[in-house]
């Protein structure tokens, strides 16, 4: 593993945070539905360039389908945003 390890990856994913506040400010405007049992939506950009960052610190193995990389960027990307809209609509409208 890399040496910046555990602060890398928190960091990455605080990097991820801001990008989605700002979509999230820009396409606001009506209350998520707490009863809407969607999965949240993650662009394919986001999810590669986690697991980039993930296969980075596996030490760049080769040769590798990155599957192992992409599943896991994946399902911790829509667990951030499930929660981040959990809390958003917990909040109610001002």
């Amino acid at each position: 593993m890399l040496p910046h390890g555990k602060i890398g990856i928190e960091r990455h994913k605080r990097e991820f945070a801001s990008r989605e506040n700002e979509v999230e400010n820009k396409t606001s405007g009506s209350n998520p539905d707490p009863n809407d049992d969607r999965e949240p939506v993650v662009s394919q950009a986001e999810i590669a360039a986690l697991a980039h960052f993930y296969w980075q610190q596996r030490g760049c193995p080769f040769p590798t389908s990155g599957e192992e990389d992409w599943h896991r960027a994946e399902k911790e990307l829509k667990e951030q945003r499930s929660r981040r809209l959990a809390t958003n609509s917990g909040r109610g409208s001002r």
